[in-house]
Protein backbone atom coordinates (compact mmCIF):
# COMPACT_ATOMS: atom_id res chain seq x y z
CA UNK A 1 0.00 0.00 0.00
CA UNK A 2 1.27 3.48 -1.02
CA UNK A 3 0.69 6.27 1.76
CA UNK A 4 -0.10 9.38 0.67
CA UNK A 5 2.02 12.49 1.83
CA UNK A 6 0.68 14.08 4.90
CA UNK A 7 1.08 17.96 4.69
CA UNK A 8 0.89 20.20 8.06
CA UNK A 9 -2.23 22.62 7.34
CA UNK A 10 -1.56 26.21 7.36
CA UNK A 11 -3.20 29.10 9.12
CA UNK A 12 -6.04 29.13 7.07
CA UNK A 13 -6.31 25.37 6.11
CA UNK A 14 -6.43 25.07 10.12
CA UNK A 15 -9.57 27.71 10.41
CA UNK A 16 -11.41 26.02 7.12
CA UNK A 17 -10.56 22.25 8.10
CA UNK A 18 -11.52 22.52 11.86
CA UNK A 19 -13.07 19.70 13.14
CA UNK A 20 -16.43 21.64 14.05
CA UNK A 21 -16.14 22.58 10.13
CA UNK A 22 -15.80 18.67 9.35
CA UNK A 23 -19.04 18.02 12.19
CA UNK A 24 -20.76 20.46 10.27
CA UNK A 25 -20.01 18.52 7.03
CA UNK A 26 -20.49 15.09 8.01
CA UNK A 27 -23.15 14.83 10.38
CA UNK A 28 -22.55 12.39 13.20
CA UNK A 29 -18.78 12.67 12.67
CA UNK A 30 -16.99 12.40 16.36
CA UNK A 31 -14.81 15.08 16.84
CA UNK A 32 -13.48 13.56 20.41
CA UNK A 33 -9.57 11.96 20.60
CA UNK A 34 -8.64 13.34 17.40
CA UNK A 35 -4.57 13.03 17.04
CA UNK A 36 -4.04 15.09 14.02
CA UNK A 37 -5.44 16.54 10.80
CA UNK A 38 -4.02 16.63 7.59
CA UNK A 39 -4.62 17.34 3.76
CA UNK A 40 -3.73 14.79 1.38
CA UNK A 41 -3.67 14.28 -2.32
CA UNK A 42 -6.32 13.94 -4.39
CA UNK A 43 -8.03 17.59 -2.48
CA UNK A 44 -8.69 15.33 0.63
CA UNK A 45 -8.25 15.03 4.67
CA UNK A 46 -6.58 12.80 6.50
CA UNK A 47 -8.51 12.48 9.99
CA UNK A 48 -5.80 10.62 12.45
CA UNK A 49 -7.07 9.15 15.99
CA UNK A 50 -5.46 8.66 18.96
CA UNK A 51 -5.85 4.60 18.53
CA UNK A 52 -4.05 5.12 15.29
CA UNK A 53 -7.26 4.60 13.12
CA UNK A 54 -7.31 6.56 10.00
CA UNK A 55 -10.69 8.22 8.19
CA UNK A 56 -10.28 10.33 5.02
CA UNK A 57 -13.19 13.10 4.06
CA UNK A 58 -13.29 15.27 0.60
CA UNK A 59 -11.89 18.56 1.49
CA UNK A 60 -14.54 20.47 -0.75
CA UNK A 61 -17.57 19.41 1.35
CA UNK A 62 -15.68 20.73 4.59
CA UNK A 63 -14.60 23.98 2.43
CA UNK A 64 -18.44 24.42 1.39
CA UNK A 65 -19.48 23.89 5.03
CA UNK A 66 -17.04 26.56 6.25
CA UNK A 67 -18.33 28.80 3.86
CA UNK A 68 -22.10 28.03 4.82
CA UNK A 69 -21.11 28.31 8.44
CA UNK A 70 -18.51 32.06 7.74
CA UNK A 71 -21.25 33.94 5.78
CA UNK A 72 -24.24 32.73 7.73
CA UNK A 73 -27.09 34.61 8.99
CA UNK A 74 -28.36 35.67 12.69
CA UNK A 75 -31.42 35.92 13.32
CA UNK A 76 -33.16 39.58 13.36
CA UNK A 77 -32.33 40.47 17.42
CA UNK A 78 -29.12 39.68 17.42
CA UNK A 79 -27.64 42.84 16.20
CA UNK A 80 -30.69 44.87 16.96
CA UNK A 81 -29.78 48.05 18.79
CA UNK A 82 -31.48 49.49 22.07
CA UNK A 83 -33.12 51.62 19.82
CA UNK A 84 -34.55 48.74 17.46
CA UNK A 85 -32.50 50.02 15.04
CA UNK A 86 -29.84 48.59 12.66
CA UNK A 87 -26.25 49.46 12.50
CA UNK A 88 -25.11 53.05 13.62
CA UNK A 89 -23.34 54.93 10.85
CA UNK A 90 -20.24 56.67 12.65
CA UNK A 91 -18.01 58.14 9.90
CA UNK A 92 -15.60 56.66 6.97
CA UNK A 93 -18.17 54.94 5.48
CA UNK A 94 -18.14 52.31 8.56
CA UNK A 95 -21.40 51.61 11.26
CA UNK A 96 -21.59 50.10 14.61
CA UNK A 97 -22.90 46.88 14.52
CA UNK A 98 -24.21 46.19 17.94
CA UNK A 99 -24.87 43.08 19.80
CA UNK A 100 -28.34 42.18 20.65
CA UNK A 101 -27.80 42.41 24.32
CA UNK A 102 -31.40 43.52 25.00
CA UNK A 103 -33.12 41.02 23.45
CA UNK A 104 -30.71 38.28 24.72
CA UNK A 105 -31.97 35.86 27.86
CA UNK A 106 -28.64 37.18 29.52
CA UNK A 107 -29.87 40.76 29.69
CA UNK A 108 -26.46 42.99 29.98
CA UNK A 109 -27.26 46.21 31.42
CA UNK A 110 -24.48 47.98 31.76
CA UNK A 111 -23.64 47.02 27.82
CA UNK A 112 -27.37 48.33 27.05
CA UNK A 113 -26.64 51.53 28.63
CA UNK A 114 -23.06 52.09 27.12
CA UNK A 115 -24.90 51.14 23.83
CA UNK A 116 -27.07 53.88 24.02
CA UNK A 117 -24.69 56.52 24.99
CA UNK A 118 -22.02 55.26 22.41
CA UNK A 119 -25.03 55.39 19.77
CA UNK A 120 -25.75 58.64 20.45
CA UNK A 121 -21.51 60.10 20.51
CA UNK A 122 -19.52 58.07 18.75
CA UNK A 123 -19.40 60.79 16.35
CA UNK A 124 -16.98 62.59 18.39
CA UNK A 125 -14.26 60.06 18.41
CA UNK A 126 -12.09 60.03 15.35
CA UNK A 127 -9.73 57.32 15.68
CA UNK A 128 -10.96 53.51 14.87
CA UNK A 129 -8.27 52.17 16.90
CA UNK A 130 -9.78 53.89 19.74
CA UNK A 131 -13.57 53.22 18.79
CA UNK A 132 -12.99 49.37 18.57
CA UNK A 133 -10.87 48.76 21.70
CA UNK A 134 -13.42 50.63 23.67
CA UNK A 135 -16.79 48.65 21.79
CA UNK A 136 -15.01 45.00 21.39
CA UNK A 137 -12.95 45.29 25.17
CA UNK A 138 -13.72 42.15 27.44
CA UNK A 139 -15.54 44.69 29.68
CA UNK A 140 -17.67 46.06 27.17
CA UNK A 141 -18.27 43.88 24.21
CA UNK A 142 -20.99 46.19 22.52
CA UNK A 143 -20.72 45.29 19.20
CA UNK A 144 -18.17 45.59 15.95
CA UNK A 145 -17.31 48.20 13.77
CA UNK A 146 -18.44 47.22 9.59
CA UNK A 147 -18.30 48.83 6.29
CA UNK A 148 -20.12 46.32 3.96
CA UNK A 149 -18.91 48.80 1.50
CA UNK A 150 -15.68 49.13 2.15
CA UNK A 151 -13.90 52.05 4.44
CA UNK A 152 -13.08 55.61 3.40
CA UNK A 153 -10.02 56.15 5.16
CA UNK A 154 -7.58 59.13 5.36
CA UNK A 155 -3.85 58.12 4.74
CA UNK A 156 -1.13 59.31 2.74
CA UNK A 157 1.04 55.93 3.29
CA UNK A 158 0.30 52.79 0.74
CA UNK A 159 2.06 51.18 3.67
CA UNK A 160 -1.67 51.55 5.66
CA UNK A 161 -3.56 49.57 2.90
CA UNK A 162 -1.60 46.09 3.22
CA UNK A 163 -3.26 46.00 6.84
CA UNK A 164 -6.72 47.98 7.85
CA UNK A 165 -6.04 47.61 11.35
CA UNK A 166 -2.99 50.07 11.27
CA UNK A 167 -4.98 52.60 9.46
CA UNK A 168 -4.16 56.39 11.22
CA UNK A 169 -7.45 58.56 10.97
CA UNK A 170 -5.61 61.51 11.17
CA UNK A 171 -4.01 61.76 7.87
CA UNK A 172 -5.34 64.03 5.40
CA UNK A 173 -5.85 62.17 1.89
CA UNK A 174 -8.87 59.55 1.52
CA UNK A 175 -8.07 56.33 0.18
CA UNK A 176 -11.27 54.61 -0.50
CA UNK A 177 -11.51 50.92 -0.22
CA UNK A 178 -14.13 48.84 -1.99
CA UNK A 179 -14.41 45.11 -0.52
CA UNK A 180 -16.03 45.00 2.69
CA UNK A 181 -14.58 44.76 6.32
CA UNK A 182 -15.02 44.31 9.57
CA UNK A 183 -13.65 44.34 12.82
CA UNK A 184 -14.15 40.84 14.62
CA UNK A 185 -11.98 38.45 15.18
CA UNK A 186 -13.26 35.86 12.12
CA UNK A 187 -13.06 39.06 9.67
CA UNK A 188 -9.77 39.78 10.91
CA UNK A 189 -8.11 36.34 10.65
CA UNK A 190 -9.37 36.20 6.78
CA UNK A 191 -8.14 38.96 5.87
CA UNK A 192 -4.97 38.87 7.72
CA UNK A 193 -4.39 35.22 6.14
CA UNK A 194 -5.90 36.34 2.64
CA UNK A 195 -3.20 34.78 0.44
CA UNK A 196 -3.27 31.28 2.62
CA UNK A 197 -7.41 31.70 2.11
CA UNK A 198 -6.91 31.94 -1.86
CA UNK A 199 -4.50 29.33 -2.19
CA UNK A 200 -6.98 27.21 -0.29
CA UNK A 201 -10.86 28.74 -1.94
CA UNK A 202 -9.84 30.62 -5.58
CA UNK A 203 -10.84 33.95 -5.53
CA UNK A 204 -11.53 34.11 -1.73
CA UNK A 205 -12.94 37.30 -0.12
CA UNK A 206 -13.03 37.40 3.51
CA UNK A 207 -16.72 37.55 5.11
CA UNK A 208 -18.73 37.53 7.93
CA UNK A 209 -22.27 37.10 9.86
CA UNK A 210 -22.17 40.53 10.49
CA UNK A 211 -21.95 41.44 6.67
CA UNK A 212 -24.43 38.92 6.07
CA UNK A 213 -26.57 40.44 8.83
CA UNK A 214 -26.41 44.39 7.57
CA UNK A 215 -26.89 43.44 4.08
CA UNK A 216 -29.98 41.47 5.46
CA UNK A 217 -31.48 44.01 7.17
CA UNK A 218 -31.14 46.79 4.27
CA UNK A 219 -33.14 44.39 2.28
CA UNK A 220 -35.82 44.17 4.42
CA UNK A 221 -35.52 48.12 4.50
CA UNK A 222 -35.51 48.80 1.24
CA UNK A 223 -38.32 46.48 0.74
CA UNK A 224 -40.20 48.11 3.56
CA UNK A 225 -39.60 51.66 1.85
CA UNK A 226 -40.71 50.23 -1.13
CA UNK A 227 -44.17 49.10 -0.16
CA UNK A 228 -44.75 51.92 1.62
CA UNK A 229 -44.21 54.49 -1.40
CA UNK A 230 -46.12 52.57 -3.46
CA UNK A 231 -49.51 52.93 -0.94
CA UNK A 232 -51.41 55.42 -1.31
CA UNK A 233 -50.29 58.51 0.66
CA UNK A 234 -47.39 56.56 1.38
CA UNK A 235 -49.82 55.01 4.49
CA UNK A 236 -50.90 51.36 3.69
CA UNK A 237 -53.62 49.92 5.12
CA UNK A 238 -52.47 46.37 5.88
CA UNK A 239 -50.10 46.50 8.61
CA UNK A 240 -48.74 43.75 11.06
CA UNK A 241 -47.27 45.49 14.45
CA UNK A 242 -44.95 43.21 16.02
CA UNK A 243 -43.17 43.10 19.62
CA UNK A 244 -40.67 40.77 21.18
CA UNK A 245 -40.74 39.44 24.69
CA UNK A 246 -37.92 37.55 26.84
CA UNK A 247 -37.65 34.70 27.08
CA UNK A 248 -38.35 34.28 23.66
CA UNK A 249 -41.68 35.76 22.39
CA UNK A 250 -42.69 37.26 18.57
CA UNK A 251 -46.01 38.60 19.35
CA UNK A 252 -47.80 40.01 15.78
CA UNK A 253 -50.99 41.87 15.26
CA UNK A 254 -52.58 42.94 11.90
CA UNK A 255 -55.12 45.09 10.66
CA UNK A 256 -56.36 46.35 6.99
CA UNK A 257 -57.18 49.75 8.59
CA UNK A 258 -54.00 51.24 8.95
CA UNK A 259 -51.27 52.17 11.41
CA UNK A 260 -53.40 54.29 13.67
CA UNK A 261 -56.14 51.83 13.27
CA UNK A 262 -57.83 51.53 16.96
CA UNK A 263 -56.86 48.51 19.22
CA UNK A 264 -60.17 46.93 17.94
CA UNK A 265 -59.14 47.33 14.56
CA UNK A 266 -56.52 44.84 15.06
CA UNK A 267 -56.43 40.98 15.62
CA UNK A 268 -53.44 38.21 16.57
CA UNK A 269 -51.47 36.58 13.55
CA UNK A 270 -52.05 32.82 14.44
CA UNK A 271 -52.88 33.16 18.19
CA UNK A 272 -51.95 29.01 18.36
CA UNK A 273 -48.85 29.41 17.23
CA UNK A 274 -45.69 30.38 19.39
CA UNK A 275 -43.15 32.39 16.94
CA UNK A 276 -39.63 32.83 18.15
CA UNK A 277 -36.56 35.45 17.43
CA UNK A 278 -36.12 32.40 14.75
CA UNK A 279 -38.79 33.14 12.83
CA UNK A 280 -38.20 37.12 12.29
CA UNK A 281 -36.44 37.07 9.17
CA UNK A 282 -39.23 35.12 7.61
CA UNK A 283 -42.24 36.60 8.97
CA UNK A 284 -41.26 40.01 8.01
CA UNK A 285 -40.44 38.62 4.47
CA UNK A 286 -43.64 37.13 3.75
CA UNK A 287 -45.51 40.30 5.36
CA UNK A 288 -43.73 42.54 2.86
CA UNK A 289 -44.49 40.28 -0.04
CA UNK A 290 -48.18 39.77 0.89
CA UNK A 291 -48.45 43.58 1.28
CA UNK A 292 -48.58 43.97 5.01
CA UNK A 293 -45.71 46.27 6.72
CA UNK A 294 -44.12 45.68 9.44
CA UNK A 295 -44.53 48.21 12.34
CA UNK A 296 -42.75 48.19 15.98
CA UNK A 297 -46.05 47.76 17.57
CA UNK A 298 -44.44 49.82 20.99
CA UNK A 299 -44.40 52.73 18.47
CA UNK A 300 -47.88 52.90 18.18
CA UNK A 301 -49.53 54.58 21.15
CA UNK A 302 -53.00 52.80 20.51
CA UNK A 303 -50.85 49.35 20.84
CA UNK A 304 -48.27 50.34 23.27
CA UNK A 305 -49.72 48.65 26.16
CA UNK A 306 -50.10 45.19 24.63
CA UNK A 307 -46.40 45.22 23.43
CA UNK A 308 -45.35 46.82 26.61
Amino acid sequence: MVLSAKHALTTAQTLIYSKKNIARAYKGFDDTDIAGIYKIENDRIQIVRDTGDEEILSASKIRSAFQSHIGRLPDYFSYLSPEYSGPTYWKYNACILFKGWKFDKSQYPAAIKLQTLVSNRCNRIDDIEVLKSFIQSDQNQLGYLVAPDGLSFPTNSSELLKDLDDINLKKKEIHKTTEPYCSCPAFQKQLNNLSLFQDEIKDYKPTCKHITWIHKFRELCGSRTKLRNNAPGNSPGCCVAWGYKLPDKLSLLWTRSGAQAPMSCWAEYMPDQHFTRKDAWSLFDRMIDKGFLPVLGSSLPQLFHYFK
